[in-house]
């Protein structure tokens, strides 16, 4: 177990005994990021050689307390997380009106790459005339 820098900042978590009557201004300043300013002797009913040393720790507000090694963690940055691409399905979709009112839509194929669907509203148009549209259409991953 790696020793404690003085100076250094750490998250401070106080483990819960199940006695909240105890130690509540341990309790309270749990999880809040502490300065280590000064290594203290652990008394020997309390030593424990998995806890490691005890250091005298200062919270933000002014609270001094005592904490084993154990109880403070290097508060490490987390990491962006990676936003995975939007993968898009390219629907080729005709539109042309049925009579006046009622406009209709042809499904008439699907790819997955913009090109490939240009590619085949193009020809569909100089089969069919200029009637074809290309939808993007999100795929839930």
């Amino acid at each position: 177990m790696r020793s404690k820098i003085i100076g250094g900042q750490y998250r401070f978590t106080y483990p819960h005994y199940g006695t909240p009557e105890v130690h509540s201004d341990y309790r309270a300043h749990s999880g809040q990021i502490v300065v280590v300013i000064g290594i203290g002797r652990v008394p020997r009913e309390k030593y424990n050689p998995g806890n490691g040393n005890q250091y005298h720790i200062q919270a933000s507000d002014g609270w001094q307390g005592n904490a084993f090694g154990d109880e403070l963690r290097r508060d490490k940055p987390r990491k962006a997380r990676r936003i995975p691409e939007q993968k898009m399905l390219f629907i080729v979709c005709r539109l042309w009106l049925k009579s006046k009112n009622q406009p209709v839509q042809e499904f008439f194929t699907a790819h997955s790459t913009f090109d490939r669907a240009t590619d085949q509203s193009d020809k569909l148009t100089e089969k069919f005339g200029p009637t074809f549209i290309i939808v993007n259409a999100p795929l839930d991953p």
